[in-house]
């Protein structure tokens, strides 16, 4: 696959993607009202009424503070503190459009589902799950009932789940960036030795970007003499995915057939 046609490929997947998100979307939208429903009735509830306290309208009772003792305990003497971050944005969402607390609370999961959606896709791209194995799925993940159900309720744990999506995959990225530093070392020592200057990237193109050109570029620059490393350029293979593999063919037919 060419330079070219991997970023039409790219280009194409990306709406595929756009267009499930948009069909999530669409399936938690039927759920989108002001009632409480679905399971742990009695948490949302709770959690509804910790939004309208924290509304900038009077409440006829105690506000929850923003580091607040949870009102739900398990064992006797047991308690749980809380940071309502979720409670906190859906009531503010809710004094700008004016909107019930339960409703604001949904758009925050449907804001959350986008996110997510968007993380855990690149997070399969970033394993080497690859593109088709990626866009199935976040298509799970949009017509899962039981995701949507969790879109349906106002639980908190939806801010955290997508913080640990995010999470690892910031600490995915910064390993790939690592081993891509890692790589311009080791070709900074081959530039050196035997004064090259035009490096040809072959391989997946759904795993190579310019952000990986740019990071073995700036390396190997980093690692050698000016004179040497300032001069070097990197580009990708024109021969795609398969260019180990038709250079190691092209070497059997010349070698032992005289063919090539």
């Amino acid at each position: 696959m060419t330079n070219a046609a991997a970023l039409t490929f790219d280009r194409q997947t990306r709406l595929y993607l756009y267009l499930i998100i948009a069909l999530g979307l669409c399936l938690r939208l039927v759920y989108f009202s002001e009632d409480i429903g679905g399971s742990h009735t009695f948490r949302q509830a709770m959690v509804a009424n910790q939004i309208d306290s924290l509304k900038s309208k009077p409440y006829p009772g105690p506000k929850l503070g923003f580091l607040e003792r949870y009102d739900q305990t398990y064992d006797y003497g047991l308690v749980f503190y809380d940071t309502p971050i979720y409670q906190y944005i859906a009531a503010k969402i809710s004094d700008i459009f004016n909107i019930a607390g339960v409703r604001a609370g949904r758009l925050v999961n449907l804001a959350v589902y986008i996110g997510m959606s968007l993380a855990w896709y690149e997070i399969m791209i970033g394993i080497g799950l690859g593109s088709i194995a990626s866009l199935l799925s976040v298509s799970l993940f949009a017509l899962s009932p039981l995701a949507i159900q969790t879109t349906f309720g106002i639980y908190p744990d939806t801010i955290a789940t997508l913080a640990a999506y995010l999470s690892f995959h910031l600490l995915l990225r910064y390993e790939r960036e690592g081993l891509w530093r890692h790589l311009g070392i080791a070709l900074a020592t081959l530039v050196g030795a035997l004064n090259l200057s035009e490096i040809v990237i072959s391989g997946r193109m759904d795993l190579l970007d310019d952000r990986f050109r740019a990071a073995v570029v700036d390396t190997i620059r980093n690692r050698t003499f000016p004179t040497v490393g300032q001069h070097v350029t990197a580009r990708f293979s024109s021969l795609g995915d398969d260019g180990v593999l038709l250079g190691a063919a092209a070497l059997v037919l010349r070698n032992e057939l005289g063919i090539v």
